[in-house]
């Protein structure tokens, strides 16, 4: 696997995606990228003055942050980064702050440095599609923040028999995690319920971007969710945007959950497949000439 990559299968939810790009990258270019997967390694750049390759890449993996990592690009080696979280002044997951409208959809503004590359990535889109009925008209699946909370208590008049609102501790989707256990839900029912779902709610959490999002659109649901950073792949989704989380969006996404669902799908394989994510990453590397 990459470098300073040092975890095994089921013990990090980004193995699948970083197995299916190692295999598209040219085994010559492999050495040339460097993983980053924990706020230390982010902040503390000590690790990269040790390195003597004169053209590298680091993969910014997780941590949901919001971070400045230019300072990465002091040292001369690094010709890009590649994270999953773009940098957002004054970062904070609710209220938006300054989000504008473009193309009639409303965006948070990011501030990244243009040597770097923003992708989706999330650890549980290597499962098939599931061929399930979808049986549940809204759903959100999820650990329950203080924002979060005071959204489903402001839609909580809409919910009924054919909704599904599941809240668990701790981040239960881990491939090596089988059985629900200290309500923390298997991975495979995390994903069945998701799946079963006409309507997938996705809120901000610790960060404006969740997991759910990918997951969703690859188990073909409408998505309904706050406003997103400006950048080309949530640009290009078919998500229903709402800032003030009112009833009417809601209502339309249950209306059209067919056309809305089957986007989505594209969108995911177009976008933010681990093959099209890989494929990305691979046109980037090409770009600044490893």
């Amino acid at each position: 696997m990459f470098k300073r990559y040092t975890k095994k299968r089921n013990q990090d939810a980004f193995f699948p995606f970083l197995n299916e790009l190692y295999n598209l990258i040219p085994e010559n270019n492999r050495d040339r990228i460097y993983c980053a997967d924990s706020f230390e390694e982010m902040v503390n750049h000590d690790w990269i003055s040790s390195i003597t390759d004169e053209k590298i890449v680091i993969l910014a993996l997780g941590c949901e942050n919001h971070i400045d990592l230019s300072e990465m690009y002091r040292f001369d080696n690094v010709k890009s980064i590649i994270r999953c979280y773009p940098q957002i002044s004054e970062y904070r997951p609710w209220p938006p702050m300054n989000f504008q409208i473009k193309n009639g959809i409303p965006v948070i503004p990011v501030n990244e440095d243009p040597r770097t590359i923003v992708i989706p990535i999330a650890p549980n889109v290597m499962e098939e599609k599931l061929n399930v009925s979808k049986r549940i008209r809204l759903n959100f699946t999820g650990q329950v923040s203080g924002s979060r909370l005071a959204k489903l208590q402001k839609l909580s008049n809409m919910f009924t028999d054919q909704d599904m609102i599941t809240v668990f501790e701790g981040w239960g989707a881990l491939r090596s995690l089988t059985n629900d256990s200290e309500g923390v839900l298997s991975h495979e029912k995390y994903i069945k319920n998701i799946a079963e779902s006409k309507v997938s709610l996705c809120f901000a959490g610790h960060s404006h971007e969740t997991h759910r999002h990918i997951e969703s659109a690859m188990q073909g649901c409408a998505i309904v969710t706050d406003p997103l950073p400006d950048i080309d792949f949530y640009n290009a989704a078919p998500f229903v945007r709402t800032i003030g989380w009112d009833q009417s969006h809601i209502e339309f996404a249950i209306k059209n959950y067919d056309q809305l669902g089957k986007a989505s799908y594209d969108w995911y394989n177009d976008y933010a497949s681990p093959n099209a994510v890989s494929k990305r990453i691979c046109n980037e590397l090409e770009r600044v000439g490893i």
